[in-house]
């Protein structure tokens, strides 16, 4: 069996490589292929990544990697016959040395390939950095001490963050070659000048041996970068550092709005770093790109065409507020503003509805966000994939919970909901207050605690840790997790 692995690297097109393979599953399996769903994350498969990389990390045992595994497994042998597609950006980062692929290659042997590519795509590291600056702009999930440290991201390439992971090339292709072998690695250059009829998609398909389709559909482009108009938004936005919108759902709707008002083809809104910055991303990484082009493309006088700086323009700041840039913002603001009005409108035109419909104390209790939380957090932690879903899982709770709990102090405020009686006027009320005491109650109470503190993700992992070594190691863990909100 044979499997095509697409590792990136990261700013190469993945993201429009990987939703056009998700969006067009069938037609990719008239033609003998399959882009399989069961380990899928955003349409990439960043989460196969995530629990391997776990493994090679001893993180995990192999039982429990198995047990992930198994539904992936079970996909892939109910298509015999098919060659398999995997993509994920996150593997260059993740596999970042020989012991670590060497791993990786255990298991995708374990899983029935015998025959494994590896498709990776490099791009000018100078061009690269300037689709990465405008990138941390777009991160809006991130706090304050996140943004401090993706700082030296946007810097000079000695000083940068992930030099290693996005630009220097030789150490991915040589790590991989040596593991793989260099006649399995499927080596290609980030430039529309190489592209097959110029263009990507069709590139990436004659690279897996895939032909054109008439029925595939293109998705739209994906992962646009914010032009100097949007960075200073985004700019303005994290001086703030507004709690909200860190939030994943409200942060996942700030991106939308920033993709759709705040990007551009603009040449006068472009991002150019300083000229001397641009040109010391072409020279530091010189080397490395020269053993690459005489591994891989030993008929080409260099990696990638030469640079031109004579006529290079800078432009890193934005100079000047044009009519039609406000007009932008305009519809930036709008925006978010129709979806608000939406959104109360769908409040205001809602039925009513008691938030609490329940007849004894044990089920109010149980329709409080503590309770919520904590059940939600005991049963994602039994399992890695529940793990990963977990932030997810939380935020999907807590907005629903609020939202009903909105809708219930507008009906009661308008006479169209009874007030909750007190849980002591109900039978069950011992029963009722031993459940909020019961551990599930008193997890989902520390954690609100901890969100409350502001700390963002950080504090969060930090929680989930201390929750999961305190289950492990200790039998009183009920009287612990009521405290352990304030032991930081």
């Amino acid at each position: 069996m044979t499997c095509y692995l697409h590792i990136g690297v990261p700013k190469t097109g993945t993201t429009s490589v990987q939703n056009f393979l998700y969006t067009n599953r069938q037609v990719l399996q008239k033609q003998g292929f399959l882009y399989p769903v069961s380990a899928l994350h955003t349409h990439q498969h960043a989460a196969l990544v995530s629990i391997i990389n776990s493994y090679s990390e001893n993180q995990i045992s192999k039982k429990r990697l198995s047990e992930w595994l198994d539904a992936l497994k079970q996909e892939i042998l109910s298509y015999p016959n098919h060659t398999i597609l995997f993509s994920s950006e996150v593997a260059v980062q993740a596999f970042d040395s020989v012991t670590k692929i060497s791993c990786l290659k255990e298991i995708l042997q374990e899983l029935g390939f015998t025959k494994i590519y590896i498709v990776v795509y490099f791009r000018n590291c100078a061009d690269t950095y300037v689709s990465l600056y405008s990138q941390v702009f777009k991160m809006f999930t991130m706090s304050m001490e996140e943004k401090e440290k993706w700082n030296t991201v946007l810097g000079a390439p000695q000083n940068n963050l992930w030099a290693n992971i996005h630009y220097k090339y030789q150490m991915s292709a040589q790590n991989f070659a040596e593991v793989f072998g260099k006649d399995k690695m499927i080596v290609r250059l980030f430039d529309k000048a190489e592209f097959v009829q110029g263009d990507l998609i069709r590139d990436f398909l004659d690279a897996v041996g895939l032909h054109w389709d008439s029925a595939f559909v293109l998705p739209k482009n994906q992962n646009e970068s914010l032009d100097l108009l949007g960075m200073e938004i985004a700019k303005a936005l994290y001086k703030h550092d507004f709690p909200e919108i860190r939030d994943d759902i409200i942060a996942s709707k700030i991106y939308e709005y920033t993709t759709k008002s705040l990007t551009s083809k603009d040449p006068n809104l472009k991002f150019m770093p300083p000229k001397e910055l641009y040109e010391s991303y072409l020279n530091f990484y010189a080397e490395s790109n020269e053993w690459v082009r005489t591994e891989f493309f030993p008929q080409r006088q260099s990696l990638f065409p030469p640079k031109d700086l004579s006529t290079y323009e800078e432009n890193y700041e934005l100079r000047e507020m044009k009519p039609e840039y406000w007009d932008r913002i305009a519809q930036f603001v709008a925006d978010i503003l129709i979806d608000s009005i939406n959104a109360h409108n769908t409040l205001s035109t809602r039925k009513p509805t008691n938030f609490i419909q329940a007849d004894s104390a044990l089920a109010c209790v149980q329709n409080e966000l503590p309770y919520k939380l904590g059940e939600a957090l005991a049963q994602n932690t039994k399992s890695f994939w529940g793990f990963i879903c977990l932030p997810f899982v939380l935020s999907y709770i807590k907005n629903g919970h609020n939202a009903k709990q909105r809708i219930y102090e507008q009906e009661l405020a308008q006479g169209n909901a009874p007030a909750i009686p007190p849980l002591s006027s109900y039978p069950d009320y011992e029963e009722a207050l031993k459940l909020q005491r019961s551990f599930l109650y008193s997890l989902g109470k520390a954690l609100i605690v901890y969100n409350n503190k502001g700390e963002a993700k950080l504090s969060y992992l930090s929680f989930i840790r201390k929750v999961l070594s305190s289950i492990k190691r200790n039998k009183g863990v009920r009287k612990q997790l009521t405290h352990l909100s304030s032991e930081q």
